[in-house]
C-alpha cells in the first residue's frame, strides 16, 4: 500500500502551473492491479485521486455512499479501460483531464449546498485553470465557488473562489481586478491560519507585480513566500520562488543574480523529476540570455525548453516555446524561421482559445512583417492583435496595438490615419491613468473614512467602560460613604488619565486624516490638471482648421501680387507708368488684405497660446456671445476631425443686449467646449441608430435675465436616463463607453461655474435630447 501525498507523487501529472492546493493523504492499492493497467492507473492517478477523495468528503448517509461508490466504480473501469488505446496520443490528459471533469460534475449535481460542493468546486475550478487552461470556465466555477462559500458562510469557500477570481482576471490581463480579489483573499483569517494558502496568495501577488512592472513589490511578496516555502521544507515550492525570483532579477538588470537563482530552480526540479517546471526554468533563462543578446545560448536553450514541453504533450508550452524560439530567429535575421515557429505556436494558442497569447503571436509575427517592410501584412497582424485586445478589454495590449499601428501609418506617410491611431494612442493612455488614479482616491477616501470610524468607536468604547466604573461606584455607595469618598477620588484620577489617553488617541487619528485627506485634494488636483490638457487636445483639432483659411488668404494674396509685380515691371520696360500705377494700388490692397489675415491667424495663435497656458484666475471683460460662438465652431471642426462623416445643424440665438461681462475667459469657454462636445456626441450617437430620418441638431443660446446671463446648449440626442442624471457632475462617472470619457469634464464644468458664483443644470428627456443651462450673475 503506497500513501500520496502529492499531486507530484502520480507520474504524468506535471502540468506545468504551481501545485500549491494538490495535497491529499490518500491510500491506493495497485498490488492485485495487472502490470499494464497499473501503469495506466499510475498515469490516471490524478483522476483516480480526486474521484476518491471527493467520495470519502461528499458521502454522509448509507444510501449516497453506495450510489457514489458505484459511480466511482463504473468511471474507473471507463478510464483503465479507455486510457491504453490512447497512452500514447497528444491529446491524452486533455482527454483525462475533461473526463474528470465529467465525473465531478455529475457529483456536483447530487450534492447538497455544503463544505463538500465546497471541495467539489474548488476542484472543478482548479481543473480548468490549470488542466486545460479554460478561463472563461475557470471565472464561471470560480463565481459558484464564491457565491456557496457566501451562502452557507463557509469561510474557506470564499476564499478559494476570490483566489481563483483573481487568478483568472490575472490571466486576462485585467490586473486591478485581480489584485482587489487576492487582497481579498490574503485578508481572510482561513488564509492567514493556514501556510499554504497564504503562500499561494502571495505567489499570485508577485506574479501581478512582475505582469505590472512594479518589480519592488513583487520582490517583496516574493521574499515573503520563499520563507514559508523554507519553513515548510516543500522542495517543489522553493523551487517555484526562486524561479519566480529569477524573473524578478533579470527585470531589475541584475542578471548574474538571476541566473543564480534560475539555475537552483532548475536544479530542484531536476532533482525532483519535476520536467515540466525544469522546461519552465529553461524558458526563463532563455529569456535572459536573449536580453543580454546571447542569442545563440537562447536558442538552444529555448529548443531544451521545447523538447521537454513535446514530450510532455504540453501543448501551452510547446506554444509558448515556439513563440521564444521565433523572436530570437528574429533577431537573429531568419525571418522566414521566425514566421513559421510564430504560426505553429498561434495555430496551438487558437486550439486552446488563449486569447491573450494569441495577441501577442499577432503582434511578433507583425514586427517580423514590419521588418521585413511587408508594410500590408504588418499592418494587417497589428490590427488583428488589436481586434483581440478590444475583444478581452486588455487596455495594454490597445495601447500598444494603436502605438505601433501609428508608427506604422507615418513610416508610410499616411499621416491622416497615423494622427488618428495616435488619438486612440493617446486616450487609451490616458484612461489607464485615470483608473489608476481614480483606484488611489478611493484608497485615500476609505482610508480617511477608516481612520474617522476606528476613532468613534475607540471612544464609544472608553465611553462604555467609564460608564461601568460608574455603576459599580454608585452600588457601593449604598454601603459606605467613607468607602464611596475613596473610590470617587480614584475614578477622578483614572478618568483624567483616561481622557488624556483618548485626547492623545484622538489628536493622532485627526493627524492621520488630515495627512489622507490632502494626498486625496492633491491627487484630485492633478486629475483636473489632467482634464484640462484633455480639453486642450479638443481645441487644438478646431483651431488646426480655423487657422487654415487665413493661412490660406496670405498664400493666395501673395502668389497674386506676385505675379502682379511681374506684371508691372514689364508694364514699366514698356513706359507705361499709368498702368504700373494701377498695378501698384491693387498690390497695396493685396498687401492690407494679407496683413488683416495675418492679424486674424497670429488672434487665434494668440488664443491657442493662452489656452495652453492655463487660467490665470483673473477676470476679465468678455463679450460673452463671442466666446461662445467661437468655441461652437471650435468644437464643431475638432469633431468633424475626428469623424469626417460627421455632420450637424447648428442653430445659435445670441442676446445683444448682454454686452460684456467679467469672467475668466478661458474657464468659460473650456466649459462651453465641454457642453458643445458633449451635445455633438450624443446627436452623432442618435445618428448612427437612425440613421439618415434623423437630423442632428445642436443650439447655443445667450440671455440676460434680470442680473443673471443664461447660456443655454441643447442638442435633440437620446437624452440622459433619469436614474443616472443627479451622478452626472460627480467625479468618474460617465455615460460614454470605456475610453471614450473620463468622467472629469461636466465635474469640472460645475466646479468653474461655481467658482463664478453661478449654477449649471440639466433638463433631458429620454429619446428627444438634452438642455444644459449656466448661470451667470452680473458682476
Amino acid at each position: 500500500m503506497k500513501k500520496i501525498r502529492h499531486i507530484k507523487d502520480f507520474p504524468g501529472a506535471a502540468c506545468g502551473f504551481p501545485t500549491r492546493f494538490y495535497k491529499a493523504t490518500i491510500k491506493t492499492g495497485f498490488d492485485s492491479v495487472p502490470a499494464k493497467m497499473k501503469i495506466v492507473l499510475q498515469d490516471t492517478g490524478w483522476v483516480i485521486s480526486n474521484l476518491v477523495a471527493m467520495a470519502i468528503a461528499t458521502v454522509t448517509e448509507k444510501s449516497k455512499r453506495q450510489r457514489l461508490i458505484k459511480h466511482l466504480l463504473h468511471t474507473l473501469f471507463w478510464v483503465c479501460l479507455f486510457f491504453p488505446l490512447v497512452v500514447n496520443s497528444q491529446s491524452r490528459s486533455l482527454t483525462a483531464t475533461q473526463n474528470t471533469l465529467d465525473s465531478l460534475k455529475g457529483i456536483l449535481v447530487e450534492l447538497p449546498d455544503g463544505d463538500s460542493a465546497v471541495v467539489n468546486l474548488k476542484q472543478i475550478t482548479q481543473l480548468y485553470f490549470t488542466g486545460i487552461y479554460q478561463l472563461d470556465s475557470a471565472r464561471k466555477y470560480g463565481t459558484l465557488l464564491y457565491e456557496l462559500g457566501q451562502r452557507i458562510e463557509n469561510e474557506k469557500g470564499i476564499a478559494l473562489g476570490q483566489y481563483y477570481l483573481g487568478r483568472v482576471a490575472d490571466g486576462k490581463g485585467d490586473y486591478v481586478t485581480a489584485t482587489n480579489y487576492l487582497k481579498a483573499f490574503l485578508e481572510s483569517d482561513v488564509v492567514r491560519h493556514d501556510t499554504l494558502l497564504l503562500a499561494s496568495g502571495l505567489y499570485s501577488m508577485a506574479n501581478i507585480c512582475i505582469h505590472q512592472g512594479d518589480l519592488e513589490e513583487a520582490l517583496n511578496y516574493q521574499l515573503q513566500v520563499l520563507r514559508l516555502d523554507e519553513a515548510s521544507g516543500d522542495s517543489s515550492t522553493i523551487g517555484l520562488s526562486l524561479n519566480n525570483l529569477g524573473i524578478i532579477m533579470k527585470e531589475l538588470n541584475r542578471s548574474q543574480e538571476a541566473i543564480e537563482y534560475l539555475e537552483r530552480a532548475k536544479s530542484i526540479f531536476e532533482n525532483l523529476g519535476d520536467e515540466a517546471n525544469v522546461a519552465m526554468a529553461l524558458s526563463n533563462l532563455g529569456g535572459l540570455y536573449a536580453n543580454e543578446g546571447d542569442n545563440v545560448k537562447a536558442l538552444n536553450v529555448f529548443r531544451r525548453s521545447l523538447d521537454i514541453y513535446e514530450r510532455l504533450n504540453h501543448e501551452r508550452g510547446i506554444a509558448l516555446a515556439l513563440e521564444h524560439i521565433g523572436m530570437v530567429e528574429g533577431k537573429m535575421g531568419e525571418f522566414e524561421k521566425s514566421l513559421n515557429n510564430h504560426h505553429r505556436s498561434l495555430a496551438i494558442k487558437k486550439k486552446l482559445e488563449l486569447k491573450k497569447e494569441m495577441a501577442e503571436s499577432f503582434h511578433q509575427i507583425a514586427l517580423i512583417h514590419n521588418t521585413m517592410h511587408h508594410t500590408d501584412s504588418a499592418r494587417y497582424y497589428f490590427t488583428l492583435g488589436l481586434d483581440i485586445a478590444e475583444d478581452i478589454g486588455d487596455k495594454k495590449g490597445i495601447r500598444r496595438a494603436y502605438k505601433e499601428l501609428a508608427d506604422l501609418e507615418a513610416g508610410n506617410h499616411n499621416f491622416k490615419k497615423a494622427y488618428e491611431f495616435f488619438v486612440s494612442y493617446h486616450r487609451i493612455s490616458d484612461s489607464i491613468l485615470n483608473e489608476s488614479t481614480a483606484s488611489q482616491v478611493i484608497q485615500l477616501e476609505t482610508k480617511y473614512g477608516v481612520e474617522k470610524s476606528k476613532a468613534e468607536i475607540l471612544n464609544l468604547k472608553n465611553q462604555q467602560k467609564l460608564n461601568d466604573r460608574l455603576s459599580k461606584t454608585l452600588r457601593w455607595a449604598l454601603v459606605t460613604t467613607a468607602f464611596l469618598a475613596l473610590l470617587s477620588i480614584s475614578f477622578l484620577i483614572y478618568r483624567a488619565r483616561t481622557n488624556k489617553k483618548l485626547f492623545q488617541i484622538e489628536q493622532k487619528h485627526a493627524q492621520n486624516a488630515k495627512i489622507a485627506y490632502d494626498q486625496l485634494k492633491s491627487t484630485q488636483s492633478q486629475l483636473i490638471q489632467s482634464e484640462k490638457m484633455a480639453s486642450l487636445g479638443e481645441l487644438t483639432a478646431g483651431i488646426a482648421h480655423e487657422i487654415q483659411n487665413p493661412l490660406n488668404f496670405v498664400n493666395n494674396f501673395s502668389e497674386v501680387s506676385n505675379e502682379m509685380i511681374d506684371e508691372m515691371n514689364a508694364e514699366l520696360n514698356k513706359g507705361d507708368v499709368k498702368e504700373a500705377r494701377i498695378i501698384t494700388t491693387e498690390i497695396k490692397q493685396n498687401l492690407e488684405k494679407i496683413n488683416h489675415h495675418g492679424k486674424r491667424a497670429s488672434d487665434i495663435v494668440k488664443g491657442m497660446l493662452q489656452h495652453s497656458r492655463g487660467s490665470s484666475g483673473v477676470t476679465e471683460s468678455t463679450d460673452i456671445n463671442a466666446l461662445v460662438d467661437e468655441y461652437v465652431r471650435l468644437a464643431y471642426h475638432g469633431s468633424r476631425a475626428k469623424d469626417k462623416s460627421f455632420n450637424a445643424t447648428i442653430k445659435t440665438d445670441f442676446d445683444e443686449a448682454i454686452g460684456k461681462i467679467d469672467i475668466v475667459p478661458q474657464d468659460i469657454g473650456r466649459v462651453v467646449l465641454n457642453l458643445i462636445g458633449n451635445a455633438f456626441y450624443a446627436v452623432n450617437e442618435r445618428k448612427k441608430v437612425e440613421g439618415e430620418r434623423f437630423e442632428p441638431t445642436v443650439s447655443a443660446s445667450t440671455k440676460k435675465t434680470g442680473d443673471k446671463i443664461l447660456i443655454s446648449v441643447t442638442d435633440n440626442g437620446n437624452g440622459i436616463p433619469q436614474k443616472v442624471v443627479d451622478k452626472i457632475f460627480q467625479p468618474f462617472f460617465t455615460t460614454k463607453p470605456t475610453g471614450q470619457g473620463t468622467g472629469l469634464g461636466l465635474s469640472l464644468a460645475y466646479d468653474i461655474v461655481k467658482a463664478h458664483g453661478g449654477e449649471i443644470k440639466v433638463e433631458t428627456k429620454e429619446g428627444e435630447g438634452s438642455e444644459f443651462i449656466i448661470q451667470l450673475p452680473v458682476v
